[in-house]
């Protein structure tokens, strides 16, 4: 019975130390990670990352019944925020060896990122003036693939810096006046379309200005930020 004991307990604790064995080896890749944000966040007011512009546009939606006209929306004075609190999803993958070059691969988390808007719109109604309100689009589901390498003790460089799909926004529309209101098929119709610019609006700012700040970030600290080991 005591060797059964033994024998159960020694199973026991192999099953520990293998199953906490990889958690323990993306800790020092989610230290480095954490590390390299909050520098581009420290950075994010001399980049101007916390308000990036973003294009204007405009969109319409046609008549589907006797009492509105044709819906035309202008959007103007556009921003992307948020960029300065992306974070790092999950864990990053531990430090692996690419054809002798260490290689940190993580995914970002997008979802902080939401584009604002101030929209002049008419058509709503038979009345032919012009009304506004402000049009949020949020990034409900965004990831981002970061891969970084580098020789052994020295600077990294980016190696892969995509968005993977799904890119999931949703949108939400407040009137400064007067309300604004669309039937069913006219709203789906406008959301489906707002959906559809603004994407190409994320993907621009993630892809260009997050990416150029990210690039000089790391050359600007690469004194400091050396990859982990491979374990």
């Amino acid at each position: 019975m005591t060797r059964m004991i033994k024998t159960v307990a020694n199973i026991i604790c192999v099953a520990a130390v293998v199953s906490l064995g990889p958690a323990s080896t993306t800790q020092p890749s989610n230290d480095f990670m954490d590390y390299l944000l909050r520098l581009i966040s420290n950075e994010a007011e001399q980049y101007k990352l916390e308000a990036v512009r973003a294009a204007d546009f405009n969109i319409s939606v046609n008549s589907n019944w006797f009492t509105n006209r044709v819906f035309k929306a202008k959007f103007q004075n556009g921003f992307v925020r948020g960029l300065s609190r992306v974070s790092r999803k999950d864990n990053c993958q531990p430090t692996r060896w690419t054809h002798g070059n260490i290689t940190l691969a993580c995914e970002l988390d997008l979802s902080r990122v939401i584009v604002t808007y101030v929209v002049a719109a008419k058509g709503h109604t038979l009345n032919p003036r012009t009304d506004w309100m402000d049009v949020y689009v949020k990034v409900e589901t965004g990831t981002a693939l970061f891969e970084t390498q580098s020789l052994p003790n020295k600077p990294p460089h980016i190696k892969t810096f995509i968005i993977k799909p799904p890119l999931v926004l949703s949108v939400e529309r407040v009137a400064r006046k007067s309300r604004i209101d669309l039937n069913e098929g006219r709203s789906a119709d406008f959301n489906r379309q707002v959906i559809r610019e603004v994407k190409r609006v994320v993907q621009d700012a993630v892809m260009s200005t997050y990416l150029s700040i990210l690039s000089r970030v790391m050359t600007k600290y690469s004194d400091v930020l050396i990859l982990p080991p491979v374990v």
